[in-house]
């Protein structure tokens, strides 16, 4: 039997969305943590391991073997999804990266992403802009958690395609579509206690900005603009929260 691995919070809040007899790609799998736990806990039948870099997949595979899973979780060297066909797996795991890079992975690996059962995503930045791309794509936004970890908050976003393509032309972004986008209807809805510690930490963040913004001299120096222009958009989020938690209530 070879060595059992643990998952940190964040890692094990992505793994729990993986169904009973999934076969899953983790992208940029790194140490290949997840598909090993996956397999070594019974729920995923196999996995395979991808990532961009031969270095991450040297510790990848090296896991692996310590593992005693060899036999199960392929490790495999590819930009996204490029190196995936869509009957090697039903569930596609990209965890860890800026929501940016997983929208230009989804758009580049479209067909492939639109054939698997489940999308497990968890940005790291821009949020938003991975759950625009899947309503705009086709894809049902099924659940979204909300964990923190050594002070920090992750998002993951589960996902399937229903088939179809809105676009942007044709996409009316209400202000309850940029909530949901921003925040997760699913969260919202069902008054997710994290969200609203997150929420809470946010609106006291932008209010301290705000007050800086304030109480700086010399409006009409040759900052005013930018200064005045900044204060909207910090007085835009601090607006977009108190809706949030109106929502919540």
């Amino acid at each position: 039997m070879g060595k059992k691995i643990e998952l940190s919070k964040r890692l094990k809040l992505v793994a729990s969305f993986v169904e009973p007899g999934a076969l899953v790609a983790d992208v940029g799998t790194d140490h290949g943590y997840v598909p090993i736990w996956l397999v070594q806990e019974g729920v995923a039948a196999g996995g395979i391991a991808m990532d961009v870099n031969q270095g991450p997949l040297e510790r990848a595979k090296a896991h692996i073997a310590a593992c005693g899973l060899s036999g199960r979780i392929q490790v495999r060297l590819g930009d996204g999804l490029s190196a995936l066909s869509g009957e090697e797996a039903d569930t596609v795991i990209i965890a860890g990266m800026g929501g940016p890079l997983i929208v230009r992975i989804l758009t580049e690996g479209l067909e492939t992403a639109r054939r698997m059962k489940r999308l497990i995503l968890s940005p790291q930045s821009e949020i938003w802009s991975v759950r625009a791309f899947l309503e705009r794509n086709g894809f049902v936004i099924e659940d979204d958690a909300m964990t923190e970890e050594d002070g920090k908050y992750y998002t993951v976003i589960c996902a399937r395609s229903a088939g179809g393509y809105i676009g942007d032309g044709t996409f009316c972004v209400s202000e309850r579509k940029r909530l949901e986008w921003k925040y997760g209807k699913c969260l919202l809805e069902r008054k997710d206690p994290v969200l609203k510690v997150f929420l809470e930490q946010e609106r006291q963040k932008y209010r301290k900005v705000l007050d800086r913004l304030d109480n700086a001299e010399d409006e009409n120096d040759s900052g005013s603009l930018g200064r005045q222009a900044r204060k909207k958009e910090v007085e835009d989020e601090i607006a977009l929260i108190e809706r949030a938690f109106l929502w919540m209530r």
